[in-house]
């Protein structure tokens, strides 16, 4: 295994979440304007802008070996109140501590999973949530890891089950999704294949650039583990793909 270091891949103001629900199928990013809709079946990933990412690399640091990346953003609402939004991205694992639990979630909110995935393993996310005062927001802030999701903690449900779901400020949940066991990343349905992320909850007649009174995503910090970079050339991508909306998306794969 590679030293357990970070390499950090920082951009600007990164803009509306494409989000997916998932349950019948392979994982594929959705609509770029979420609605209230309880439909799981998935939809098509929306154009990128042509503007990339604004990449630096920064000296690498000491972290968790089994982290595979990370991604951030500072959260800031129209009222001016400011937030912060990490979601870390573990190593595929053949067994949980909470096996018995995400399973029997997987049952419940993913219908066909274990049919897509006779021998499986488990990727986790965790996703942490902060107010710079203190205070308890519940703005619609979506969270993915899609994949087939199901997640436990601080959380709200936002358009299906076993799909993207809404963070909750300030807390901390944790999600997972089956992969394929000793697969590459880059195969189907393997880790680098999935969608992950932050964005904002638009109306889908709202405009694609922030207007006055709307919650903004800014200072997003992609932050890849030399394993990842080794082993994944979707991963090494993500440093210069374009965010579809500038100030409501902070994510990769979309």
């Amino acid at each position: 295994m590679t030293p357990p270091r970070l390499l950090i891949l920082t951009t600007a103001l990164l803009g509306t979440l494409a989000l997916a629900a998932c349950g019948g199928g392979a994982p594929i990013a959705g609509t770029a304007h979420p609605t209230s809709s309880s439909s799981s079946s998935h939809s098509s990933s929306p154009t990128a802008s042509s503007t990339p990412h604004a990449t630096t690399t920064a000296t690498a640091v000491p972290v968790d070996p089994t982290i595979l990346f990370t991604i951030s953003s500072t959260v800031t609402l129209g009222t001016g109140e400011v937030g912060h939004i990490v979601q870390t991205v573990y190593e595929p694992v053949a067994t949980l501590p909470n096996q018995s639990v995400v399973e029997s979630l997987l049952d419940e909110q993913c219908d066909g999973w274990r049919a897509n995935f006779p021998s499986a393993e488990y990727l986790r996310t965790t996703v942490v949530t902060t107010t710079d005062n203190g205070a308890h927001w519940q703005d619609w802030v979506g969270v993915s890891m899609n994949g087939w999701p199901v997640f436990t903690g601080d959380f709200g449900s936002f358009q299906a089950y076993c799909a993207t779901v809404r963070a909750l400020f300030p807390g901390t949940s944790e999600g997972y999704s089956p992969v394929p066991a000793g697969g590459s990343p880059d195969a189907a349905g393997g880790w680098a294949t999935l969608f992950y992320g932050f964005g904002i909850a638009n109306e889908p007649d709202h405009p694609d650039t922030p207007q006055p009174g709307d919650t903004v995503l800014s200072d997003c910090v992609i932050a890849l583990s030399a394993d990842a970079l080794a082993t994944s050339a979707i991963a090494q991508g993500w440093s210069s793909a374009p965010q579809a909306y500038p100030g409501f998306t902070c994510d990769v794969n979309r």
